[in-house]
């Protein structure tokens, strides 16, 4: 029985998606949702605006932004008479994606994919993919549809 479906959200039109697939899902199942998002700052990529802002700064308005879109999706989500629970974390993507699922006895995760293949996959490597190897619980993975 799923009861509790975590959705990781990045803002992505991808992620955008897999909310909305998400929630749909939800609905269908009486299921509750865990909505994370993740800042991922790591000071080296982040060397261009060093000169201006420092890196504790920069972190700050990361949070700030992710804070705020979280809440806009969380309301959106209550708006449809779905319980929701935000968790917004600083860190390893992966890692604090895992740690949700373990420590919110997650059911199902749903995350959207960008559908890369060939090089690209191999060298910006793939958080969907990491997960589904590496996640207690199924993954559901989803694209949009491709634009004509």
């Amino acid at each position: 029985m799923i009861k509790t479906i975590l959705i990781p959200a990045d803002g992505s039109a991808y992620s955008r998606y897999a909310v909305e697939y998400a929630v749909d899902l939800c609905a269908a199942l009486k299921a509750d949702v865990v909505l994370v998002s993740v800042v991922d700052v790591r000071f080296d990529m982040y060397d261009v605006y060093s000169e201006i802002h420092s890196p504790t700064r920069i972190e700050e308005v990361i949070r700030e932004q992710m804070s705020k879109a979280l809440d806009k999706q969380a309301a959106e989500i209550q708006d449809r008479g779905i319980k929701v629970k935000k968790i917004l974390r600083v860190g390893d993507v992966i890692y604090e994606i895992l740690s949700v699922v373990k420590e919110e006895g997650i059911d199902l995760v749903v995350i959207g994919t960008h559908g890369r293949k060939g090089l690209s996959r191999f060298l910006l490597g793939s958080t969907t993919e990491k997960l589904v190897r590496s996640s207690p619980c199924p993954i559901l993975t989803v694209r949009p549809p491709e634009e004509k």
